[in-house]
């Protein structure tokens, strides 16, 4: 299964900062978080759509499925 991971900070509840320099971490994470809903921004104010899909949410191919299906605006399967 691997080690939780921590960097997206996801509320996923498999996201953990590491105790090892935690205030390094704290900080590198938020300007990242921050540097990712800034790009968000600019990539609509471009007419883009934006689907983030998390690593937890691949899990399930069903879902995952559906989830791609709404975005692009698909048909619901029977």
């Amino acid at each position: 299964m691997g080690l939780p991971h921590f960097w997206h900070m996801h509320a996923c509840g498999r996201c953990r900062i590491p105790s090892i320099r935690r205030s390094y971490w704290l900080v590198k994470l938020q300007r990242n978080r921050h540097r990712d809903q800034l790009t968000r921004r600019k990539l609509r104010a471009l007419g883009y759509d934006i689907l983030t899909i998390w690593e937890c949410q691949t899990r399930d191919p069903v879902k995952l499925t559906q989830r791609f299906a709404r975005f692009l605006n698909f048909p619901p399967t029977p």
